[in-house]
């Protein structure tokens, strides 16, 4: 629902109502036991406060830590007050919820990768021996981590080994041309016409977010692996030319 949002705009109010109603029904289940209540209420702030403060870019993947909090305190609930009628139907219609969403995520497992990740060497191979190798932010870490090897990050302008969630992030992200500043910067520095730069990005995504890259350079989709299910999870190479 949450990727659907993006084509139907009608479940930007629907996730919004569903986003309210499920905590609430949770407390009410929960409301007769102070310490359920409490134990609910706990992890449902320290979830949120996470998300929200420490990792925004990733808020959807906590909204599990919420439903295994709210099964703990239910628990803690049933240990020490009657559970009525009203309450087993409820509890039954989460885990249907749940048993439905299990359904259509493990059918994606079955066919697709959780991530393209570990093929990054398969990439690598096909860069010429004598051709600089560049990277862009959200690929580093994947690079690095596979390699085993520092690159240049093109949206920093700095060769590092991995990515920190620090201001590094926010100065990324503000500026307009990060991929043709950052290659302009390169190709001056290092005398270079041509780079290989492996990306999580495929063409459209970076030509939205950087539309001088491709009027100032030419940008050839080498190859690419697709299919992850993750966001980010594709990989992609790409042969710049500056001439």
């Amino acid at each position: 629902m949450i990727e659907a949002k993006a084509h139907y705009g009608v479940l930007r109010v629907i996730n919004l109502l569903v986003a309210l109603i499920l905590p609430l029904l949770a407390f009410f289940i929960l409301k007769r036991d102070k310490k359920a209540v409490i134990l609910f209420l706990i992890n449902f702030l320290l979830s949120f406060i996470i998300a929200i403060a420490v990792f925004p870019l990733t808020a959807e993947r906590y909204a599990g830590f919420i439903f295994i909090g709210f099964v703990a305190a239910y628990w803690l609930y049933c240990y020490e007050t009657p559970v009525p009628g009203r309450n087993k139907w409820l509890i039954n219609g989460f885990l249907i919820i749940q048993l439905l969403g299990s359904v259509f995520i493990i059918t994606k497992d079955i066919r697709l990768p959780f991530s393209n990740a570990y093929r990054i060497k398969e990439l690598l191979k096909e860069v010429p021996n004598n051709k600089r190798t560049v990277t862009d932010y959200w690929a580093m870490n994947t690079i690095s981590a596979f390699a085993d090897t520092p690159f240049y990050c093109i949206d920093l302008q700095k060769e590092i080994a991995f990515v920190k969630w620090n201001s590094d992030l926010g100065t990324m992200q503000n500026k307009q041309y990060r991929y043709f500043e950052g290659l302009k910067n390169l190709f001056q520095k290092e005398d270079l016409n041509e780079v290989y730069m492996i990306s999580t990005g495929s063409p459209a995504v970076l030509f939205r977010v950087d539309s001088q890259l491709f009027k100032s350079y030419q940008v050839k989709l080498v190859d690419k692996r697709e299919g992850a299910i993750e966001k980010g999870g594709n990989l992609y190479l790409y042969q710049i030319n500056g001439e």
